[in-house]
């Protein structure tokens, strides 16, 4: 004889409402992020397409570099200094920005210094210059979009460096 067990399992509804978990919202914020970084990659790079230089690095690099925040609130610190929105990046977003990026300034190391002083303003040439010929993009890289890890830094970027 054989017998046989069932189990019910009832669902009752819950009576409050449910509300997004906060992985949930993050994930939103997140996704408006990666939205906003893609946006400002495609603008840029139109911009850099028609030799618009100067206007494809104003419009970059408020992804690449820390947004600063100013409080006048009595004990805070004048200038606290956040995450840039390209570290939250998905590894694609973060290669594209990073390699137009290094484009855009191999771009500006290759203009004539008349061009480049009458473009950007020489002291301001001259410090974009010598983060491609010096090397020092490499720091930014790091810090900026790899939160100091460089074992993180993504191959593909590696190689455009």
């Amino acid at each position: 004889m054989t017998s046989t067990t069932t189990t019910s399992i009832v669902l009752r509804p819950s009576s409050s409402p449910r509300l997004p978990s906060p992985s949930t919202s993050s994930l939103s914020s997140s996704n408006r992020q990666s939205s906003q970084i893609v946006r400002t990659y495609k603008y840029a790079h139109q911009l850099f397409l028609t030799r618009r230089v100067h206007e494809a690095l104003e419009v970059l690099e408020p992804v690449l570099r820390p947004a600063e925040s100013r409080s006048n609130a009595p004990g805070t610190a004048e200038s606290d200094t956040h995450a840039p929105l390209i570290s939250s990046a998905s590894r694609g977003a973060r290669i594209k920005v990073w390699s137009l990026y290094i484009s855009i300034l191999n771009a500006i190391a290759q203009m004539s210094s008349e061009q480049g002083k009458r473009t950007f303003g020489s002291a301001r040439w001259k410090e974009l210059v010598a983060k491609a010929r010096n090397g020092t993009i490499w720091e930014d890289v790091i810090q900026d979009g790899y939160a100091g890890v460089e074992g993180d830094v993504d191959a593909d970027v590696v190689v455009n460096l």
